[in-house]
């Protein structure tokens, strides 16, 4: 994510040749990132493909002489409350899905989850290895450690990064049972990274970090929530995301040269390298996320 670079159609489309140019010079790919589609009639050679969907939620602005206790934390609808988006009151789409989500952060409160937010290197360390595993699982490269201690170090004094971990209280003692990484530029809070152990998802960490993270959002006065693209084949993400009354934005990324969409290519070569993947020890795996993000 970037600050502003251009405000009207001219400058836009001086600042993408200028980029193409120097692309074309050292014999490169250009590829630029956008949620704004178009961008490919601007200039002449520059191709468009259509990408992913970002879940996206607008958040309810207090007004003065508002207490907190009365914006944020009362959650309930009437069955008959329909979705509103006048009402200033933290809501989740409408009263079906307030239904779903209460009941999530609820029966993760019984099983004794609590979030906090991690204060010191050692949390970011064990959190590393649960992230790990469910990169091993969704059969993605994961992002190296290296990487996200420099974001602790160098965003999170800033306010611009939050580590918010879930552990299950149980005989006195203090389980990690997941965590997540989020990040804040502009008016926007973003979910950005997780970690997870699969055999723990039905303690529902995620939700209750999810809820604990708008809740900070809101009161830290962000407008938006972007939980984060979701690739076509991973329905229950999308589910998961949807039922937080998300609105699904399109995501586009342009190139020059301009490349073919290969998005729905490649089905049984994607499926052998997920099995393959996911045969492979987690260090194995940081190793060459590590290697492949240096191109990337």
């Amino acid at each position: 994510m970037a600050g502003l670079l251009a405000d009207d159609p001219v400058v836009a489309s001086e600042i993408i040749r200028v980029a193409m140019e120097m692309a074309r010079k050292r014999r490169m790919q250009l590829e630029i990132k956008a949620q704004i589609g178009g961008l490919e009639r601007l200039v002449e050679g520059l191709g468009c493909v259509p990408w992913r969907f970002s879940y996206v939620e607008e958040l309810p602005a207090s007004v003065e002489g508002e207490s907190w206790h009365e914006f944020c934390e009362s959650l309930r609808l009437p069955r008959d409350c329909g979705y509103c988006k006048g009402c200033r009151r933290l809501r989740f789409g409408n009263a079906k899905q307030q239904h779903r989500v209460n009941w999530a952060v609820n029966k993760a409160i019984k099983l004794g989850l609590e979030v906090r937010e991690a204060d010191a290197g050692e949390d970011l360390a064990k959190w590393y290895g649960l992230y790990l595993q469910t990169m091993k699982h969704k059969a993605v490269p994961p992002r190296s450690y290296r990487f996200f201690k420099s974001l602790w170090s160098t965003l999170r004094p800033k306010g611009q990064m939050r580590l918010l971990l879930a552990e299950q209280k149980k005989d006195e003692q203090r389980n990690l049972v997941a965590g997540s990484i989020f990040l804040k530029f502009g008016q926007t809070a973003f979910y950005a990274f997780t970690g997870c152990s699969p055999r723990d998802l039905y303690l529902h960490p995620n939700d209750i970090i999810q809820m604990e993270a708008i809740r900070d959002a809101c009161k830290g006065g962000f407008r938006w929530y972007d939980f984060g693209e979701v690739s076509e084949d991973n329905e229950s993400l999308a589910q998961f995301k949807g039922k937080w009354g998300t609105e699904p934005k399109p995501l586009f990324r342009y190139y020059y040269p301009a490349v073919e969409d290969r998005s729905h290519t490649g089905g049984a070569l994607m499926h052998s390298t997920r099995k393959l993947w996911r045969s492979l020890p987690e260090r194995a795996t940081a190793v060459l996320g590590d290697l492949i993000y240096r191109y990337m």
